[in-house]
């Protein structure tokens, strides 16, 4: 590989690194924001859990945390965050962390789980592949046994920039191949994949300004729209210039006194038929 190939394939490596940080900084605020786990869903003290797609590990540890006779799996495809959340998890036995990707999961058993969970995981699905990835969780999952599935919507706002913002991340997506927004279409796929006694919950969150999630999101606003500029370039979201002019009056809306948001996400159950 010539200097040239090297140093390309260095900043590929970068965006795809920065791409993914983005992703995992959403799910991580939605892991904060909702529930560990709808009400009635708990499955039994001695039960056994799965978070797929688990990222930083935030659910699995304050999961394991607060039940300790349960145990609780992470599953994640990135070698270096799994390598990173056992260390953080290493005060709690009954947490487990497994490297796996979430579209085959060939190491783990049938019918292993009494509940089997996915947050944000969108960002990594393409549209075509939703039926085998849920079939996935249905495989692994215990007859009888529940899945929990969490996604967000993008955000409703007064700031032209920033509603201009979400449409180009909805083209790059789209672009990259995967699912921009599959909110509308949860139930749907739940059902069609044979999930029974299903329960659906939407809730909306405030992100206007004055609100803590507001101000948590304000300390991070230039490096979000920095980090996200480059996926934005590489999957034709608009031009450099328009990208740049775009991230910037978005920035200039959400530090304003007058920006009104809410973000919506959906979170969706279904019961593996009992046999």
């Amino acid at each position: 590989m010539n200097g040239t190939s090297t140093v390309l394939a260095y900043y590929d490596a970068l965006h795809k690194s920065l791409e993914h940080l983005l992703f995992i900084s959403i799910r991580s605020l939605l892991n904060e924001q909702s529930e560990r786990l709808p009400a009635g869903l708990l499955p039994r003290e001695d039960g056994r859990v799965l978070d797929v797609a688990c990222g930083k590990g935030e659910w699995v540890r304050a999961m394991a945390h607060t039940y300790p006779a349960m145990e609780v799996v992470g599953l994640d495809a990135s070698e270096e965050t799994i390598r990173t959340v056992r260390c953080l998890a290493s005060h709690l036995d009954n947490a487990r962390f497994l490297l796996g990707e979430m579209h085959c999961m060939s190491d783990v058993a049938d019918n292993s789980f009494d509940l089997v969970r996915a947050c944000c995981v969108a960002p990594w699905v393409a549209p075509h592949a939703w039926h085998a990835l849920i079939q996935q969780w249905l495989r692994v999952c215990r007859s009888g046994g529940r899945l929990v599935w969490i996604e967000s919507a993008f955000p409703e706002t007064n700031s032209q920039a920033c509603l201009q913002w979400c449409e180009m991340m909805q083209r790059a997506m789209l672009f990259s191949g995967k699912t921009p927004d599959v909110t509308p279409m949860m139930d749907i796929l739940f059902a069609d994949a044979g999930c029974q006694n299903l329960q659906q919950v939407e809730t909306t969150l405030d992100v206007s300004t004055g609100t803590d999630l507001h101000i948590r999101l304000h300390r991070n606003i230039s490096v979000l729209l920095e980090m996200v500029q480059p996926f934005l370039t590489n999957h034709k979201a608009g031009s450099v210039s328009d990208i740049d002019r775009v991230c910037r009056e978005a920035a200039i809306d959400l530090y304003g006194d007058d920006f009104i948001a809410t973000w919506t996400f959906q979170v969706v159950t279904g019961e593996k038929p009992r046999v």
